[in-house]
């Protein structure tokens, strides 16, 4: 009963065992490290024989024993009958008690669940006070540091003519159906389904069966390869061809940036694009009366999607200036439940940015299989925004929440009604909301910094106006 009473005592409210609610508990605290506390309570011996009383009081005006009538049988056999029991739940009442008192009266707030100190062998002495101690890892101190130091670079992303007549090559080319390529080798543009395997020196980095690329400027386990329409021109269905490239320094694994990778890629098969024509039924079909229509509603979309790219570098510089100069100490030991939340926080960020499920699932794997300091990286600037929020009283409605889930209904070509009870049911829908009030508080941050407008990098430019490219890309193992 002592085990399970420590165990339960996280998850429970805290009980009014005997209607007194200031009872106040001997506690110390000391420091267990980063952003950790040691705790010891002591339950005095007269607050263990008053609830001992109490519950023998109970137990005895109702209590029905041989010979004797209800609530008539004598104090020292009701003791002797009921006495292990109420012992186990005087212990479990009144740990359960003084741990909440214990966290209200240090003001502390627990990340996770508590250590306790010898569990297995917490006893209600015979006699004396009873006292026992936890490990709690706890919301470490934040300094939100000065973002006048900070000059944000904003790209200056203009969309002309030739931006939306691009996109409107896209959707012809999204409508457009993939045939079969005959009598040559690849060209530019087309679709290739090939393995792929990344290595830097003797560690595979990289590797996809069934990967499917385009012949154009693309990314492969992270890397960008400008000319890999070159690299593969000409490779015939059974092919397999080797080329070296470099790792950039913008890789999301650092020990990897700067490095040389060899790349070997296996031809499956290969296909042709034939772009969708622009006549009355596909005009119909995706609702408009004529081109006229079709056009202004691309460049529309391409606006808004350019203002929430923008924002979104303005977003990665405060939190890289954030990592390098907020005075954080994140958790030596993070529970896994709060890994967790950190994990689904960056997968809901990636899909909120149009990242397929699949690729979702493997940088959730990638993330657990060792990436320790990206994990570190992730709680240190949730911890920083998250009192950047509350300073700045910062909230998510629901009229925001919903507007979100239906986005990503449309993405996933499901019910918006149907994905909101699915992500309320998987406790998504609450990673959501954090990453919506994350991205507010960022905001926020972005407005007390200097922003200097600046041309934007080709690449830049690219992913603005033409949207991400799902199609050239190869999963990283690392």
């Amino acid at each position: 009963m002592a085990e399970s009473a420590v165990a339960d005592a996280p998850e429970s409210e805290a009980i009014d065992a005997t209607g007194e609610t200031d009872f106040d508990y001997p506690v110390d605290v000391a420091d267990a490290g980063p952003a950790a506390k040691r705790i010891s309570v002591t339950i005095p011996e007269s607050r263990i024989t008053e609830r001992q009383k109490e519950l023998f009081g109970e137990i005895g005006s109702d209590a029905v024993l041989p010979g004797f009538r209800r609530g008539k049988a004598p104090k020292h056999l009701v003791q002797k009958k009921f006495g292990k029991a109420v012992r186990d739940q005087v212990q479990g009442d009144l740990i359960r008690e003084s741990y909440q008192k214990a966290l209200a009266k240090s003001e502390l707030r627990p990340l996770g669940d508590p250590e306790f100190d010898d569990a297995e062998n917490i006893k209600l002495p015979d006699s004396g006070d009873m006292t026992y101690a936890f490990t709690v890892e706890v919301r470490p101190d934040v300094t939100v540091p000065e973002m006048d130091g900070l000059t944000i670079k904003k790209p200056k992303i203009t969309i002309k003519d030739e931006h939306v007549d691009q996109a409107l090559v896209n959707l012809q080319n999204q409508q457009g159906t993939l045939g079969p390529v005959e009598g040559r080798g690849v060209a530019e543009g087309d679709y290739l389904f090939a393995d792929v395997v990344m290595t830097v020196g003797e560690e595979t980095v990289a590797q996809q069966n069934d990967a499917r690329l385009v012949a154009r400027s693309g990314r492969i386990g992270g890397v960008l390869i400008e000319d890999f329409a070159k690299k593969v021109d000409g490779m015939n269905v059974g092919d397999t061809r080797a080329f070296d490239v470099k790792i950039g320094d913008d890789h999301q694994v650092e020990r990897l940036r700067g490095q040389q990778a060899n790349v070997s890629l296996t031809l499956k098969d290969v296909r042709q694009l034939h772009p969708a024509e622009i006549d009355d039924a596909f005009l119909e079909e995706l609702g408009f009366e004529n081109k006229d229509e079709l056009m202004a509603a691309l460049r529309e979309q391409m606006e808004e999607r350019v203002e929430s790219d923008v924002k979104n570098v303005m977003r990665r510089q405060v939190r890289e200036f954030l990592v390098n100069n907020a005075s954080v100490e994140v958790p030596e030991k993070m529970s896994a439940r709060q890994t967790d939340r950190v994990v689904s926080r960056r997968a809901m960020t990636l899909l909120q940015r149009g990242v397929s499920e699949e690729k979702v699932r493997a940088a959730i794997d990638k993330l657990r299989e060792g990436a320790d300091d990206e994990a570190k990286k992730e709680l240190k600037v949730f911890f920083i925004l998250d009192k950047v929020a509350e300073e700045n009283e910062v909230n998510v409605d629901e009229d925001e929440i919903n507007g979100q889930v239906a986005m990503l209904a449309i993405e996933r070509d499901q019910r918006p009604e149907a994905l909101l009870q699915q992500m309320q049911k998987d406790g998504s829908l609450m990673n959501l909301a954090q990453s919506l009030r994350e991205q507010k508080a960022l905001d926020v941050l972005v407005e007390k910094a200097k922003i200097e407008e600046v041309e934007p990098t080709p690449q830049q430019e690219k992913e603005a106006v033409e949207g991400p490219d799902p199609d050239a890309e190869v999963e990283d193992v690392t």
